[in-house]
């Protein structure tokens, strides 16, 4: 791997393979795998840095439940490819190489995880699928905490750090659901019955229709934790007027600017931790709040 990728002049790079197929056959557990293969690399001793080579459809999932589990300082990078190996314009090459010379470089220490994509540097809390066949396949723009340029890595932006959670397997039944115009309340109401958490991707700021509000007001006060995301890729939450402004008396839990995706993995974790889930997410989502 190190020879084809050209990084072989300064490391010597060993391979684990885990083999759980393709990215969106995943589930929790096989993230969790993956995340623990991340932690045992890491602390080696012998081990300057860690690449994950994993599939683009649940990278942004697997890649911030390995920024919320991993503490250490060591570069942790998530990578992919958009284009088959074989295809016309094969980008997995460069990719890998991309990552590795950001494992590699001092530079990349104390980011928490992040994605190596197109020649950028992402942050794994804020890095999300944004195009479905371009090479560039990650943003947003603001998510991007600098270049890889040939085998030189910039960096000019540092992720604000949440606490690190603590989960031996994440929680299993936490459901994610959207909200349309005009929606009902019946795929609430059923998500609630079989579900220990809830995330909801709302409207706006983080309102929702009528009938879904009533519904998200009976699911607070019946203790099964809600977390309200943002659908717009920017802005986040704020439960300003309305109906957000009665989830939060409900006691909705706001994502702040959290992708609904993302909200659904730290809920997951947090619920599988010894103690207060709901605080700990709580806690997570004050320590990067925007100042």
């Amino acid at each position: 791997m190190a020879g084809r990728t050209r990084a072989s002049d300064r490391a010597r790079c060993s391979m684990t393979r885990l083999g759980l197929g393709l990215s969106e056959e995943m589930s929790l557990a096989d993230a969790r795998q993956v995340v623990r293969a991340v932690e045992a690399a890491a602390a080696r001793d012998d081990v300057a840095g860690v690449v994950v080579a994993h599939g683009t459809d649940t990278m942004e999932e697997v890649s911030f439940l390995s920024d919320l589990l991993v503490g250490t300082e060591k570069p942790v990078v998530f990578t992919g490819a958009q284009r088959a190996p074989g295809a016309p314009g094969f980008d997995g090459l460069v990719n890998l190489r991309d990552a590795l010379h950001v494992a590699l470089s001092p530079a990349g220490r104390g980011l928490g995880t992040v994605v190596v994509f197109g020649g950028k540097i992402l942050s794994a809390r804020h890095a999300v699928k944004t195009d479905t066949k371009a090479p560039s396949a990650f943003g947003p723009d603001w998510a991007v905490l600098g270049r890889v340029d040939e085998a030189s890595v910039h960096i000019w932006g540092r992720p604000v750090r949440g606490p690190l959670l603590s989960c031996s397997e994440p929680a299993q039944d936490i459901e994610l659901l959207t909200t349309g115009i005009g929606m009902g309340a019946e795929l609430l109401r059923h998500a609630a019955q079989s579900s220990r958490g809830i995330v909801l991707q709302a409207l706006g700021l983080g309102n929702v229709p009528p009938a879904m509000l009533v519904e998200a007001e009976d699911i607070c006060a019946a203790g099964v934790p809600l977390v309200i995301a943002a659908g717009a890729g920017a802005g986040g939450t704020m439960p300003s007027y309305r109906s957000a402004a009665r989830l939060r008396a409900a006691g909705a839990i706001f994502a702040e600017n959290l992708p609904a995706r993302k909200a659904r993995i730290l809920l997951a974790a947090a619920l599988a931790e010894d103690g207060d889930g709901v605080a700990a997410v709580q806690a997570y989502l004050a320590a990067i709040r925007s100042p």
